[in-house]
C-alpha cells in the first residue's frame, strides 16, 4: 500500500509531524482527484454501479483512517461527484456552478452518463457540455 509506505517513510526520515500531516492530506486529495478522473471516463452507469462507486470510497476511507488515525479525511470531492451521477440533466449546470472544483473533463464525464441515462440526444449533450465549459470559464475569470 503506497499511502502506508509514504507515511512510514516520512516518519522514518524524522519529518516534523505537522509537515507529515500536510503531506498525507495532500496525498489523500491526490487519490480523490484520481478517483474522480477515473469515474469521469465512465460511459454508462447503473444505480448498482453508482452504489459500488460509493462503497469503493467508503472502503478507501476506512483503510486510510487506519493508516492516518486522527486526521480529518476530506473525501467530499469524490462523494459529491458520485452524487452528481443521480442528477437530472437540467440540474447539472447549476450543480457545476456550485462546484467549480471540477474540471471540464470531469463535468463532461457526468454529461455522458447522465445524458445517456436521460436519453438525451447527442446534440443536447453537446449543448450541455458547451454550457458547462462556459460556466467553468466564467467561474475562473471571477
Amino acid at each position: 500500500n503506497h499511502v502506508g509506505q509514504l507515511a512510514e517513510s516520512l516518519q522514518r526520515e524524522h519529518i516534523k509531524a505537522s509537515v507529515r500531516e500536510v503531506l498525507m492530506l495532500e496525498a489523500v486529495l491526490a487519490i480523490c482527484e484520481q478517483l474522480v478522473d477515473g469515474y469521469s471516463y465512465t460511459k454508462k452507469c447503473s444505480d448498482e454501479g453508482r452504489a459500488l462507486m460509493s462503497l469503493d470510497v467508503k472502503t478507501l476511507q476506512a483503510g486510510l483512517r487506519k493508516l492516518l488515525p486522527g486526521q480529518a479525511l476530506k473525501m467530499d470531492f469524490v462523494d459529491n461527484y458520485i452524487r452528481a451521477f443521480y442528477l437530472p440533466p437540467e440540474q447539472l449546470l447549476d450543480w457545476a456552478r456550485l462546484h467549480p472544483e471540477y474540471s471540464v473533463k470531469q463535468l463532461t464525464g457526468l454529461v455522458s452518463v447522465i445524458g445517456v441515462g436521460a436519453h438525451l440526444k447527442k446534440k443536447e449533450q453537446q449543448e450541455l457540455i458547451a454550457s458547462l465549459q462556459e460556466a467553468v470559464e466564467s467561474s475562473r475569470e471571477s
